[in-house]
């Protein structure tokens, strides 16, 4: 870790790994993403001015076929800091981006908890304990 919470982060400053200490994530696969819950969370470092002018908060994710398959259409929603954002529906396998606005009213803080949630995840099954929401590969935010 390198002291901005309990995340590891990107070359471009996005938090790409969340450890244990943050609920909703599972393990981390081929060094490179994880799955999520239903619900999960993340703690971000509030950019530069977002306290002013706002930011952007940027998820990409994967959202496999076998799931899709299963589920028809996800929905993200997302808190930061308990500052609802606009859900998208999301009703296409492969790799998707949800970006969505935040209002400076959620910036009182240098480091945000961000709670997302999903309408709709694969639940455990006797094969596969977890629950299967998203295939996470980054989460961060942007400043305006």
């Amino acid at each position: 870790m390198d002291g901005r919470g309990a995340a590891e982060y990107d070359t471009h400053g996005r938090c790409i790994v969340v450890h244990a200490t943050r609920p909703g994530f599972n393990a981390l696969e081929q060094n490179a993403w994880r799955w999520t819950a239903g619900k999960f969370t993340v703690a971000l470092q509030t950019p530069a001015g977002a306290d002013r002018s706002g930011a952007s908060l940027i998820l990409n994710f994967v959202l496999p076929e076998g799931s899709l398959r299963k589920l028809k259409s996800v929905t993200v929603s997302a808190k930061v800091d308990g500052v609802a954002i606009a859900p998208e529906t999301f009703n296409t396998a492969g790799e998707h981006v949800y970006r969505s606005e935040v209002p400076v009213s959620a910036f009182k803080k240098n480091l945000v908890t961000v709670d997302f949630s999903l309408d709709k995840f694969l639940p455990p099954t006797e094969a596969d304990h977890r629950e299967l929401g998203l295939v996470v590969t980054s989460i961060g935010l942007q400043s305006k």
